[in-house]
C-alpha cells in the first residue's frame, strides 16, 4: 500500500469491530416482468457481520447489533460480485448486511429489465427464516460500480422510503451503446429530480470505460448539496475492483490503468463508503465543523472527525481530491 494512505489513520480505514462471516450463496429463481427475457436464476451472495458490537475504540458507544442495515452492492457491467468482495467485507465488519447478485451473462438485461430485481430480493430477504431477524429491510443503502452505480442511483432516486443512502463508485450513465430511453433511463436526471445527497468516488483518469458525458463529472452537477465527491488521483475505471491476474490485466488494457494500484484505489474508496453509510443509515449526520465541535463528546462526532482528518491528509498528500457539494472546493477539517 502506498505510503500515506493510512499514515493518519481513522477507524474507517480498517475493518470494523464486528468481524465478517463468509459470504453465503443462494439460488433465487425469478421472473419479475413475466416474460421469458426476464427469467433468471440469480446467484445471490449475502455477507453478514460475524457478531454484533456495542463498543468501538472511539469515544462513546454505538450499537451495531442486529437487525443490521442492508446494503445492496451492484456490480459493473458483466462483472462478478466477487470482484467487489473487499467492499462487502468492509461493510459487514462495520455491522451491515451486504447483498450482491449475479444475473448471469446471457441474455444481457437492460436497465428496465434488471431494476425489478431489487424489490424482488428485498422481499426475498424478508422471507428467509435464517435472515429475517438479522436484517433491517426498512433501512437500506445502495452502492455499486460503473453500471452498478447507475442502478444504485436509480434505486435511490426512485422514492422508495426504505432506500436511505447511496454510494456511487465511478458511475457510468447512458453511453452510445445504451442511449437514454425507456430501457435505459438517465440516473443523473433521476438524481436531479430526487434532490437528495449522495456520495461518489471517481477516477481521475477518463477513458472509454468511463467516458466524458457519462461519468462522475456528468453526475456531479445533478446531485444535491451536501453530497460527497472523492476523486482518486491516478485511478482508472477498473482499479476499483479486484479480480484474477488475467482479468485485471485485460481490464487494465481496456481501461488504460493509471499509476494508482487496484489495492490503493480500493483502500482510498472504502473509508468514504463506510463513513457515508454510517452517516446516512445510522444517523451520524453531522457534517459541519461547527456541529462537530458541539458534539465532541459523542461517538458520531468522533468517528466523522477522524474521517475528515484522514481525508484532509489524503488531499494534502495529493492521493485524492475531496469536495462537499455547496462547500467547494474542499472540506476543511482543521
Amino acid at each position: 500500500m502506498a505510503a500515506g494512505i493510512t499514515e493518519h489513520d481513522c477507524p474507517y480505514s480498517n475493518d470494523g469491530p464486528c468481524g465478517v462471516q463468509p459470504g453465503v450463496d443462494y439460488n433465487v429463481f425469478s421472473d419479475p416482468l413475466g416474460s421469458r427475457s426476464s427469467q433468471r436464476k440469480l446467484r445471490v451472495t449475502v455477507t453478514l457481520p460475524a457478531h454484533p458490537a456495542e463498543v468501538i475504540p472511539v469515544a462513546g458507544q454505538i450499537s451495531r447489533t442486529c437487525p443490521y442495515p442492508v446494503v445492496f452492492f451492484f456490480s459493473g457491467f458483466l462483472l462478478k460480485p466477487a470482484y467487489y468482495s473487499a467492499y462487502a467485507n468492509r461493510l459487514a465488519s462495520w455491522g451491515y448486511a451486504v447483498v450482491q447478485y449475479d444475473t448471469g451473462r446471457w441474455p444481457i438485461l437492460n436497465d428496465r429489465q434488471e431494476l425489478p430485481y431489487f424489490q424482488l430480493l428485498t422481499n426475498w430477504l424478508k422471507e428467509q427464516p435464517e435472515l429475517t431477524s438479522l436484517v433491517d429491510t426498512d433501512n437500506i443503502g445502495v452502492a455499486g460500480h460503473s453500471r452498478g452505480a447507475k442502478l444504485a442511483a436509480l434505486h435511490f432516486a426512485s422514492g422508495n422510503p426504505a432506500v436511505k443512502a447511496a454510494f456511487l463508485v465511478d458511475p457510468v450513465d447512458n453511453t452510445r451503446e445504451t442511449p437514454e430511453g425507456p430501457d435505459y433511463p438517465s440516473a443523473a436526471k433521476a438524481l436531479q429530480v430526487a434532490g437528495r445527497p449522495v456520495a461518489m468516488c471517481g477516477a481521475s483518469i477518463i477513458t472509454g470505460c468511463n467516458p466524458a458525458g457519462s461519468n462522475w463529472q456528468h453526475f456531479w452537477p445533478a446531485v444535491a448539496h451536501d453530497s460527497w465527491l472523492l476523486e482518486v488521483n491516478g485511478a482508472s475505471h477498473n482499479t476499483f475492483l479486484r479480480a484474477s491476474w488475467l482479468v485485471e490485466k485485460a481490464l487494465d488494457l481496456l481501461c488504460k490503468r493509471g499509476p494508482t494500484s487496484h489495492e490503493d484505489t480500493i483502500a482510498l474508496a472504502m473509508p468514504a463508503m463506510t463513513a457515508w453509510m454510517d452517516k446516512e443509515l445510522r444517523g451520524l449526520n453531522s457534517i459541519s465543523q461547527a456541529e462537530d465541535q458541539q458534539r465532541q463528546s459523542t461517538e458520531s462526532a468522533g468517528l466523522l472527525k477522524t474521517f475528515y482528518k484522514w481525508v484532509q491528509l489524503q488531499v494534502e498528500l495529493k492521493t485524492v481530491a475531496f469536495t462537499v457539494k455547496g462547500q467547494e472546493p474542499q472540506l476543511n477539517t482543521s
